[in-house]
């Protein structure tokens, strides 16, 4: 189950520097998770969910207004491989929500990713689309839901050679507002990579990144970004992995009244599985992202901390708890160097679920979410509980 409040939280978390290039992208999109597939020439997957969701504050406002929301979640996908010649996979997902009280919230939401090996993992393409419209959001206050239409697509190209691995990129984004406010960037990237294996269970890497950022000829918001990262992965078996990165990124602007940036910026990640019901994950993460529009600055830094558990209390039955934290640092010309006293706004999430597994196929899911966003921008701070019940059955 990926609740509406997921996507929030999966959007806060931010790329990942660990695999900071085509992996990194799956994460900017929200694209769908991965299928699992079974023998065959080309194999086919799919599921088909159905989720109810109980909100008491749908506009994310200090007024409150509670609503009940309905979505239907198809997922398809196709894959097809031959031996280490290449590998073919599609998915694509669609999500439609339907809001009983505040009909103008309705939601259609796309996703699509397609990705190709060739000559083993010699060569990797990888495209994606995500696609947001909405009849009008211009009554919330949540910047990071879109007014009335978004877009992003993402295609790259990366190759491997010995321990080379460069990849090429590039990513157009386009968001449109009531009374047709437009927002429109793309970014293109070059991402040299360098990683070699230590030993059996150490892994490591350097790598640069080169990012041209373009809204629009004379934008004060065009502008490059810097990036040089180290990372290093520790896996000695499937009870524990752990693996961090960290870099220096530097963001120039056409116009010096938008800002800069300058400063630290990575991630680290661990899972231990202390027993074979329980597995426990932790994850910290340092990004820069693109601001919206509405903000003063193009571009803010967020810093976010997540842990999760998983148990599994029977065959049937399993639970998962998480907790997120992050904090989204908005940059204007009065701000100092290290983000203390800029503009910005402070995320909690907790959330709980409870899987049953009905039948081979067929899946119950019962969940609960608290979200609360404290801001010093406006009046943007609220506080909002979720409750969900689903059912999802694979094809």
């Amino acid at each position: 189950m990926i609740p509406r409040f997921g996507r929030v939280a999966a959007a806060l978390a931010g790329a990942s520097l660990f695999f900071p290039f085509v992996h990194g992208a799956e994460n900017e999109t929200g694209s769908p998770p991965p299928l699992h597939w079974q023998g065959g020439v080309v194999q086919y997957h799919g599921s088909l969910e159905t989720l109810y969701e109980y909100t008491s504050n749908v506009r994310r406002r200090y007024e409150r207004s509670c609503d009940h929301v309905g979505i239907l979640r198809p997922v398809v996908g196709a894959r097809t491989e031959k031996d280490e010649e290449y590998r073919l996979e599609t998915v694509y997902q669609l999500d439609a929500e339907g809001y009983r009280r505040n009909p103008s919230l309705d939601t259609l939401d796309h996703r699509w990713q397609a990705d190709a090996q060739l000559g083993g993992r010699r060569l990797r393409l990888n495209a994606s689309n995500l696609f947001v419209r909405t009849s009008d959001r211009a009554s919330t206050v949540l910047s990071d839901r879109v007014q009335r239409e978004e877009e992003t697509w993402r295609a790259a190209v990366a190759g491997r050679a010995m321990s080379w691995s460069p990849e090429l990129a590039y990513r157009s984004f386009k968001r449109i507002y009531k009374d047709d406010l437009f927002q429109s960037y793309s970014v293109a990237s070059l991402s040299p990579l360098l990683a070699k294996d230590l030993d059996e269970n150490h892994k490591v890497h350097a790598g640069l990144r080169y990012d041209r950022i373009y809204y629009s000829p004379g934008s004060s918001r065009n502008g490059e970004a810097y990036q040089g990262v180290l990372g290093w992965g520790y896996e000695p078996g499937r009870d524990f992995s752990a693996r961090a990165a960290a870099g220096v990124q530097s963001r120039r602007y056409a116009c010096a009244r938008t800002g800069g940036f300058f400063g630290l910026v990575g991630d680290a990640r661990a899972r231990y599985v202390p027993r074979d019901r329980l597995a426990l994950e932790a994850e910290l993460s340092s990004a820069v992202q693109e601001a919206p529009v509405e903000r003063p600055s193009g571009y803010y830094l967020e810093r976010s901390a997540r842990a999760t558990a998983d148990y599994r209390a029977t065959e049937k039955l399993s639970l998962r708890l998480s907790q997120l934290y992050a904090r989204q640092h908005y940059g204007d010309d009065s701000a100092r160097a290290d983000f203390s006293g800029r503009r910005g706004d402070d995320f909690f999430v907790t959330y709980g679920a409870a899987t049953f597994q009905v039948l081979e196929k067929v899946s119950v899911t019962a969940g609960a979410a608290r979200e609360q966003r404290r801001s010093n921008i406006g009046r943007e701070s609220y506080l909002n509980h979720i409750l969900s019940a689903s059912c999802k059955v694979e094809l």
